[in-house]
């Protein structure tokens, strides 16, 4: 979202879990947004509600942000909350018309790269210098600290840093997301 910081930002954040409140608060904090809504459902609960509520809900929010990129999780995660939310992403994105909508992304998490049965395909990356990874590391670090694992495992330190050097790899940049 740095990349994007001539544009207006505005956030809508489902759940919460543990120390996600601080987390987006400083994410609201470092990435300027000019407006943002926590809406307070159950962390890994999206799955006991219905999917036309969740749907309704997406596009009512779309409705009084009339943002022109939406950025959300993929629904090749193996997250049941993140593929709620990307599930009704799609469905309240897919009629644009009358809406200034340019762009729908879907992003990259460490837990996507869990999911056996369906990899989640980048085909967009922006470019990351050295002081963005330490930013994001610290970031990690400073506000995950309950989600660090040691390496091998895809939520420690080091598989951060692997995984921006592949995707940087794949378009010839140091590091990429």
């Amino acid at each position: 979202l740095s990349k994007f910081s001539n544009i207006p930002k505005s956030l809508v954040r489902f759940t919460f879990g543990r120390g996600d409140l601080i987390l987006t608060n400083a994410a609201i904090e470092y990435l300027n947004f000019s407006s943002y809504r926590l809406l307070a459902y159950a962390d890994q609960r999206l799955d006991e509600i219905s999917q036309i509520y969740l749907n309704r809900v997406i596009e009512e929010e779309i409705q009084k942000f009339n943002p022109s990129i939406v950025i959300t999780m993929s629904d090749k995660d193996l997250n049941k909350d993140h593929i709620c939310v990307s599930n009704s992403v799609k469905v309240a994105t897919r009629s644009i018309y009358g809406t200034n909508i340019k762009f729908v992304l879907f992003g990259e998490t460490p837990s996507s790269l869990w999911n056996y049965n369906e990899l989640f395909t980048p085909n967009l990356f922006f470019s990351l210098e050295e002081k963005d990874m330490e930013f994001k590391v610290n970031t990690f670090q400073k506000y995950y600290t309950n989600e660090i694992k040691t390496s091998p495992d895809l939520r420690s330190i080091e598989a951060i840093w692997n995984l921006a050097k592949l995707r940087g790899n794949t378009i010839g940049s140091k590091f990429a997301e």
